[in-house]
């Protein structure tokens, strides 16, 4: 897994109010110029669970901004994440017409994967997935980009989903702190979805209350997570979604090092 990409969600090499984990920086193009410093490969984008017209992901303007920085800052255009399904139910009309303008928006960046948070108003469950089979066969219908369901849903779950829709372009990702709060075994799911689904890793650790620490103090099996990835032979992204501590960018050199220490071994 050595060549793995990695980078690094918008927002945390900034510091944010309030210590808020998701916080879009109003300094955007600083982050491209210390990922660059960094060595990282790319920075996940995201759009807000509210409605955020200053977002550079709207506009000609701004996307043409994210393509400067990209290029000059030797970044990709890898994966968005849209939060806004999170506080807006993915099923409703509204938020249909906001995805179709948002695809064709990362569309332009070429982005790979349109990442699903399916928590909160759009949360995905092992009862309720057969409410959302519709959306997703439309959603991946969308040729050019591959949609990424992130969930705590079973893999089983996520493999009758995956029959329902039958449609290439649906994926999983694999977020290790949200999913070390289950009772599920890491190495066995991972195993489960194999190479052929696992196409993205969220990387944060959590505590016994489900709050952000730093990566290794924290429940999530590490240990057990990269002998499965390894197994499999994972060659998608790796995106972390840490928590800052004091030093955003000082903490970021920790998290590169604590995982380089885990591919390369």
């Amino acid at each position: 897994m050595k060549s793995n990409l990695i980078g690094f969600v918008q927002g945390r090499l900034t510091k944010s109010p309030n210590n808020s984990l998701q916080y879009f920086p109003k300094k955007w193009d600083e982050e491209f110029k210390n990922a660059n410093k960094l060595k990282v490969n790319f920075i996940e984008f995201f759009s807000e669970r509210k409605f955020n017209s200053k977002n550079p992901i709207w506009t000609k303007k701004g996307t043409n901004g994210y393509k400067e920085n990209l290029k000059k800052n030797s970044l990709t255009a890898y994966a968005f994440t849209d939060n806004y399904i999170i506080s807006n139910d993915l099923k409703h009309i509204k938020t249909k017409k906001y995805l179709k303008k948002l695809i064709k928006q990362i569309k332009s960046l070429n982005i790979k994967f349109l990442i699903l948070p399916m928590y909160g108003k759009s949360i995905l469950t092992d009862k309720n997935y057969i409410s959302y089979i519709k959306v997703l066969k439309a959603l991946t219908k969308n040729k050019g980009i591959r949609f990424l369901i992130e969930s705590n849903i079973s893999i089983s779950t996520f493999k009758k989903i995956e029959i329902k829709v039958n449609n290439k372009n649906l994926f999983f990702l694999y977020d290790v702190g949200n999913r070390a709060l289950l009772n599920s075994d890491p190495e066995i799911d991972i195993l489960q979805l194999g190479k052929k689904r696992l196409k993205h890793v969220h990387i944060k650790d959590k505590n016994t209350k489900g709050i952000n620490v730093k990566l290794g103090t924290g429940i999530a099996k590490f240990k057990k997570i990269f002998k499965a990835l390894n197994k499999i032979n994972y060659n998608g992204a790796f995106t972390f979604e840490t928590t800052r501590q004091n030093d955003p960018i000082q903490t970021m050199r920790y998290n590169i090092k604590f995982l380089r220490s885990r591919l390369n071994s």
